[in-house]
């Protein structure tokens, strides 16, 4: 019966294991896929698209491309909305827009859509704008932007594709007053550098604020000062060293119980073994369950005995650290006996 325990035991610990590494094993795919009602909405706002396209309505035919492409990404979408950016004078987002359907039919090995889309991108280049932001010195916490959107530290200095229309860069920084300056991109191929310059300090920063002058008030009475009432320390660490301490004694009473099994069992192989040679099988059993259970049995032990003298410490530190307690002194060892050794705590107090 107690090879059955033992036999249950491991079946247990191998199915949690085998759950255990299902959990951590398997994960989510790399890339999320799209719902089905976004793949249904996607079709309807690409449907709505084409329809506005068709009808003259490039802007809002754009829009709903956008959204199209946001719900469900795919290449024939981006061909439609490059193309509706190149109609609506947005040479920049086109190309950009044609350069990533051509990646993405790269990605899924369709070479037809892919030359259509680098042709169409590369027909664009030519036709670009481009705008550097260079920075001249920049400031800690310097965040430069262009029409509201953040430009990284590693776009500075390059010269990058941009729509025709408004270009407002903005530079700030904590502490810094803000530079502003807009541009009118025309229309066409050409380049423009905007240096931002040093940003200089705010001189408003570093006032401190306004204070209100006080107002009169009688003249304060005599009070007796008023004393403090004595701190007085908790019993957290005295109670937690008794609970602790009391823990390890139950675990050295659940030692001993296991050792008088284990004794017990390896008694009862005796009537089935020779010495160290045992013929029977239920020797054999016997012999292996009495070893497990005195493993068991040590490392109850030294749980015990950790427990014990976690416990000794947390009494001592908290008679050390208490100013009105009475010194104390608390010592932990082993106290032979005749029949064998016990484990002790025992102290003075002065």
């Amino acid at each position: 019966m107690k090879r059955a325990l033992v036999a249950r035991w491991g079946a247990l610990a191998v199915l949690t294991t085998a759950v255990m590494l299902a959990a951590v094993g398997f994960g989510p795919p790399a890339e999320a896929q799209p719902s089905s009602n976004n793949k249904a909405a996607a079709e309807a706002l690409f449907d709505e698209g084409k329809k506005q396209l068709e009808a003259g309505n490039l802007a809002d035919a754009c829009r709903a491309f956008e959204a199209s492409q946001k719900l469900d990404a795919g290449v024939g979408t981006l061909l439609y909305l490059g193309d509706c950016y190149e109609r609506t004078s947005r040479v920049a987002s086109a190309w950009a827009t044609f350069r990533e359907a051509a990646a993405m039919a790269k990605t899924a090995s369709d070479d037809k859509r892919e030359q259509i889309a680098r042709g169409r991108a590369e027909a664009l280049e030519p036709k670009l704008y481009r705008l550097t932001v260079a920075v001249v010195d920049g400031v800690p916490g310097l965040e430069v932007k262009r029409n509201g959107e953040p430009l990284g530290d590693a776009t500075w200095g390059v010269a990058l594709p941009v729509d025709e229309g408004k270009q407002t860069i903005v530079a700030s920084a904590p502490g810094y007053l803000t530079y502003e300056k807009t541009i009118e991109v025309p229309a066409g191929p050409g380049k423009e550098t905007v240096a931002v310059p040093k940003l200089e300090p705010d001189p408003n920063a570093s006032k401190p604020a306004p204070t209100t002058a006080p107002t009169a008030t009688a003249a304060p009475t005599s009070t007796p000062p008023v004393v403090p009432p004595k701190e007085e320390r908790g019993n957290g660490l005295l109670i937690g060293g008794i609970v602790v301490g009391g823990l390890g004694v139950i675990g050295a009473a659940v030692t001993g119980a296991l050792v008088g099994v284990a004794s017990s069992t390896y008694a009862e192989g005796d009537d089935f073994c020779e010495g160290t040679i045992c013929t029977d099988q239920r020797g054999v059993d016997s012999a292996e369950d009495a070893r497990s259970l005195g493993d068991v049995a040590t490392g109850t032990l030294i749980g015990s005995l950790v427990l014990i003298a976690t416990g000794a410490t947390l009494v001592i530190v908290h008679f050390a650290t208490e100013p009105s307690t009475p010194s104390a002194a608390v010592e932990v060892g082993i106290i032979p006996r005749g029949d064998g050794a016990t484990f002790g705590v025992w102290g003075r107090f002065q």
